[in-house]
């Protein structure tokens, strides 16, 4: 693979550098001469559930565990 390219941005900078990175490890081997590919990848994030109401948090996003 010679260059990967982001068509539509996640909306998350590190998401889209982060995927640069893994994608420009991929390798690909047509057969013939090389050519142009287009590979749509969906990324889907998942929201955290909801907190209790009256929680310190409720409202705002909660930092998930490594």
């Amino acid at each position: 693979m010679s260059s990967v390219e982001i068509v539509q941005s996640t909306g998350y900078p590190e998401l889209d550098k982060s995927s640069i990175a893994a994608f420009s490890k991929w390798r690909f081997l047509p057969p013939g001469r090389p050519t142009k590919l287009k590979m749509p990848i969906t990324f889907t994030m998942k929201r955290p559930p909801a907190l209790p109401a009256g929680s310190p948090l409720s409202g705002a996003y909660r930092a998930i565990p490594e």
